[in-house]
């Protein structure tokens, strides 16, 4: 019942039950590209994402369910909005976690204590946060609480199937936490260990295989998902940082990692203090249990490890809070049984509040109050239920009523985070998604488009594809291609967002032209394109495939500024070791500032938006490209910072955000028309001050850009999307250029015969090309995914063998009769 209540009290008011930025933009978004791409290839196991980030592997996505068993149910109901599956499944998620988690400690103590240990695991606040925020951070886990039945049912029948089984799909769903949930499993089968186990190190050797290859086996099983997981991750993460080993090593006990935070363990005061109790016990599962457990959760450095080595983050506890359930409901059994001293209760109770309070330093003061007030009631509570022999349950209650307390405000506080099905019906307008299938049907050939609207639509709009086709420019993952992600750095393209991680929506002309991206539809004032109804068409874009001679050096090009990169990219292909010919077309303009000094530094210190008209020194002679770029010091470095030019707007986060962007010199490109003598610029509220302001006038050669595109590959999707394939004709020896971001993944083949892959125009995808006409193919095969695919087989082979090897022993030793 509490997450159907929970449910309802999120969808009330015009609301989903999911939050305005990763939900809307990615958890949401991945799996219905996922079911499209499988509904137009028929690969239920795709390599690549060609729609996306302007085409990337597909397991750079992987994170958000590409095999995820789950989803692939709603592969079968394709009458059903992803939008609501998703709100039904996290639903259904939250139902099973509190049923699962009390049949499994059933196993162990009383009902009515395992009630109340399920209770801590359904109010805790990561689990009632993130079935609407960051999804994966626990729709894994009921299958991890149905590896710790399994656990305990191969322990008492040697049977392991439903242990093993529940390991792969715990991976399959969120192979980042499973991590986390097999450190758990791992902490529980430990916890269990007997002292005959250890008699000799031959018997050790074969009691800890055989205690733990059934968790081994499930994750060999997953390694045709892990292994192309692990090979995206080492080219493409971003957000990770460097820690140094000293920081790891030293206790932290900071309060939000164990209350008040959704980004932590996120229990009450009474479920830490059963922890801490339990390290008082004798000698039994739970004292084991209880020590190991505050070691993993108080040294950074196991932190660390459950992150994966990426960085410091509580959010890797979250699998552990089934743990915190076992202890919770074995010291309210203890409490309710009279099983357990008062002395224990109080040391427990002494030292659970130290470490709270030792880690409430830092917290603000209402914090602290809040902190200490449920300490004093748990404190009373536990008396009450030592001496009182019809008020037993007084901690057990006591805690439930501050958990639904503590989830109630949080729901309060992150309502306004939500996504109002108003602007969820706008992202999936039918009669956009009709525009996108009549452009794509008009126009067979290969080139990008995309939908715009305002900021917030677009940064919900990143990853979100309406029909099969539909290529675009932008990604936002937590693994992107970092050839691609570099590249647009080295341009200067805006960044309206805080977030890293996020390849923005941009509205430079030369990025868009460059990209190939023909077509944009909806809200829109970039330069270049002529309206047509709803939708704005550049005749000029670039394609996406072509042949070309006219290539300069990888060392001429980083010797450029970056407006000078711009103007190259649309004459010159990045390619070869032969220098090519360089005009440099920049024409200085200066901002004119009234009363300002020679310098130009600009100090802005305002609590709300202030919009200026700058004149510029000189007008614009012809139709041209305008580069504005500046240098951004944040003098609040607790707010974001953000200016606004011709409308592109750029964003300095924060210092104190999680992927902090910095963006420290904000660069503009603007399409601006003949005479054009003055700009617009709206600098955001902050205190910041803006130095060392650059601007240039500039155009590039028509002539040299025409003869970029000599000749234009014929190209199409192959049939199972992992690849192109099309004919070429070279007028003479050169190169083959494509805007697909280069990836070692992919193979090309000139006439049936493999050609090297080259890297061209910086991040891209290309191959030199001889004179004639040749059959071009290229395909994209996953890092990393024949061998986890090989792994997986041998895995299932020995699996198979155990199981032939067990049904012949059991008939071997049955006794029939006649």
């Amino acid at each position: 019942m509490i997450p159907t209540v929970l449910f309802i009290l999120q969808r009330s008011g015009g609301y989903l039950a999911g939050a305005k930025v990763d939900w809307i933009s990615q958890h949401v978004v991945f799996p219905e590209y996922f079911r499209e791409l499988f509904y137009k290839t028929g690969n239920i196991f795709p390599q690549f994402a060609a729609e996306i980030g302007g085409g990337q592997n597909i397991y750079n996505y992987a994170y958000y369910g590409l095999c995820n068993p789950l989803y692939w149910i709603a592969y079968l109901l394709p009458f059903v909005n992803m939008t609501d599956y998703v709100q039904v499944l996290s639903l259904l998620s939250g139902m099973a976690d509190g049923v699962l988690c009390y049949l499994w400690l059933g196993r162990h103590y009383d009902k009515k204590y395992s009630f109340f240990g399920a209770l801590v695991l359904v109010l805790a606040l990561p689990v009632t946060y993130h079935s609407s925020a960051q999804i994966m951070f626990v729709n894994y886990i009921p299958f991890l609480i149905l590896a710790f039945i399994g656990y305990d049912r191969y322990c008492r029948t040697s049977k392991y199937g439903l242990l093993t089984g529940s390991i792969v799909m715990m991976i399959l769903i969120s192979f980042y936490f499973a991590v986390g949930g097999l450190a758990a499993l791992c902490l529980y089968a430990a916890s269990g260990w007997r002292k005959e186990q250890a008699s000799s190190l031959g018997v050790f050797v074969k009691c800890v295989w055989h205690q733990f290859y059934p968790m081994i086996l499930g994750g060999f099983l997953s390694m045709f998902y892990l292994v192309p997981v692990f090979f995206a991750m080492m080219q493409g993460r971003s957000g990770g940082a460097a820690t140094a080993m000293k920081k790891l090593l030293v206790p932290d006990v900071s309060l939000h990692k164990f209350l008040y935070s959704p980004y932590g363990l996120g229990v009450g005061c009474m479920a830490v203090i059963a922890v801490c109790t339990s390290v008082f016990y004798k000698k039994c599962r739970e004292k084991w249990l209880g020590m190991m457990l505050a070691v993993v959760v108080i040294f950074p450095l196991f932190v660390w490890v459950l992150n994966g080595g990426l960085y410091v983050r509580d959010k890797a506890l979250i699998p552990l809070i089934p743990l915190v359930c076992y202890l919770s409901a074995g010291f309210f059994q203890r409490i309710g049984e009279k099983n357990m001293r008062g002395m224990t209760v109080l040391s427990g109770t002494v030292l659970g509040a130290l470490v709270l309070c030792l880690g409430a330093g830092d917290v603000a003061a209402g914090e602290r109050l809040v902190l200490y007030t449920e300490l004093v009631v748990c404190g009373a509570a536990l008396f009450i239920s030592l001496k009182g022999r019809a008020a037993r349950n007084a901690s057990a209650l006591v805690m439930t009523v501050i958990m639904a307390a503590g989830c109630l405000v949080q729901f309060s506080e992150m309502k306004d985070g939500l996504v109002t099905e108003d602007f969820a019906g706008e992202l999936n307008h039918a009669q956009t998604a009709r525009t996108v299938e009549r452009i794509l049907e008009e126009d067979d050939s290969l080139y990008r488009m995309e939908v715009r609207g305002d900021d917030e639509y677009n940064k919900a709009n990143q990853n979100r594809v309406l029909a099969a086709g539909q290529n675009l420019t932008t990604s936002y993952s937590s693994v992107n291609n970092a050839f691609y992600h570099s590249f647009r750095n080295e341009l200067g393209l805006s960044k309206s967002t805080r977030n890293n991680l996020m390849e923005d929506t941009v509205d430079n002309p030369v990025f868009l032209r460059f990209m190939g991206v023909k077509y944009l539809v909806g809200q829109t004032d970039t330069g270049g394109y002529e309206k047509e109804g709803s939708v704005y068409k550049n005749g000029q874009a670039a394609p996406m495939f072509y042949l070309t001679g006219q290539t300069i050096t990888e060392k001429q090009f980083e010797s450029l500024s970056w407006p000078q990169k711009q103007l190259t990219l649309l004459e010159n292909a990045v390619a070869g070791d032969e220098d090519g010919e360089l005009v440099a077309r920049l024409e200085p303009v200066s901002l004119v500032y009234a009363g300002d000094d020679e310098e130009q530094k600009i100090t802005v210190d305002s609590k709300e938006t202030v919009t200026k008209t700058i004149p510029l020194s000189q007008a614009a002679s012809q139709d041209t490209y305008l580069f504005l770029s500046f240098s951004i010091h944040n003098l609040d470095k607790k707010k974001d910072v953000s200016v606004t030019v011709n409308g592109q707007k750029n964003k300095l986060s924060g210092a104190g955000r999680v992927y902090y962007n910095a963006n420290e010199v904000f660069h503009y490109t603007c399409a601006v028309p003949a005479g054009t003598e003055e700009i617009t610029i709206e600098y955001g509220a902050g205190h910041y001050e803006i130095s060392n302001i650059q601007c240039f006038f500039g155009r590039e050669d028509g002539e040299k850009q025409a003869g970029l595109y000599r000749d234009i590959l014929d190209m199409s999707l192959e049939k199972r999307g992992d690849g192109y394939e099309g004919t070429a004709h070279a007028l003479s020896d050169g190169w083959l250029i494509t805007s697909i971001p280069y990836d070692k993944g992919f193979h090309i083949y000139i006439d049936g015969k493999e050609t090297e892959s080259r890297r061209v125009n910086k991040a891209f995808l290309g191959a030199q090309v001889t004179e004639g006409r040749h059959e071009v193919r290229i395909v994209y095969e996953a890092p990393g995914w024949k061998l986890g695919l090989l792994v997986s087989g041998i895995a299932g082979a020995v699996l198979l063998a155990d199981w032939v090897r067990k049904r012949r022993k059991k008939y071997a030793n049955a006794d029939f009769k006649i």
